[in-house]
């Protein structure tokens, strides 16, 4: 009877046991998916981040792009009126010789 009393003592004590393992694997599993989560989280915001950054730089690069145009046409733009102005000059000078005779 005491041996029998013994080997229910003992399966009551790995009872015990097994379940404390579970409920610890039960925890491991859930901080594991946790701290998974919050990785895949970070990735994404990350990954965000970095696309953002890309725009930006992207954005900055059209609007210099812009500018550069912008700045090489005002410069077409005065040379174009340099040219006429000088042109309209040598005009009036011609003009000029040709009807006084200078």
């Amino acid at each position: 009877m005491k041996e029998f009393a013994k080997i229910k003592e003992i399966e009551a004590e790995v009872e015990k046991l097994v379940e404390k393992a579970k409920k610890d694997s039960e925890k491991k599993i859930i901080n594991a998916e946790r701290t998974r989560d919050e990785t895949i989280l970070k990735e994404i915001e990350n990954a965000k981040r970095l696309v953002k950054e890309d725009i930006e730089k992207e954005q900055g690069k059209a609007k210099e792009g812009i500018w550069d145009i912008k700045r090489r046409s005002k410069a077409d733009i005065d040379h174009v009126r340099s040219s006429a102005s000088k042109n309209m000059g040598e005009a009036v000078k011609f003009v000029t010789k040709t009807f006084t005779g200078e």
